[in-house]
């Protein structure tokens, strides 16, 4: 396997036709924590490279908007946000 910083899984994703995980909900959140074997080496597609501070969702929604911004839930979905393997 080949480690990828966050811009290339993305590309990776979006070359066989998606994006990297979005996790909006609770349920979502679950489904890929009981997926995922090591935390340290998976991506989401969540990130601020634009505006330092502007969360951004792969699917071009906000952090904010999508209902699941603060507190405890940002935590866990930011401990998802680790490195990608392909």
């Amino acid at each position: 396997m080949t480690r990828k910083d966050h811009t290339s899984a993305q590309q990776t994703c979006e070359a066989d036709g998606g994006h990297l995980a979005v996790v909006k909900t609770e349920f979502v959140k679950n489904f890929i924590a009981a997926l995922i074997v090591d935390i340290e080496n998976y991506w989401i597609g969540l990130n601020d490279k634009d505006t330092e501070g502007n969360w951004m969702w792969a699917d071009g929604t906000t952090l904010s908007s999508s209902g699941f911004a603060t507190g405890h839930r940002l935590n866990q979905i930011m401990t998802l946000s680790k490195t990608a393997f392909s």
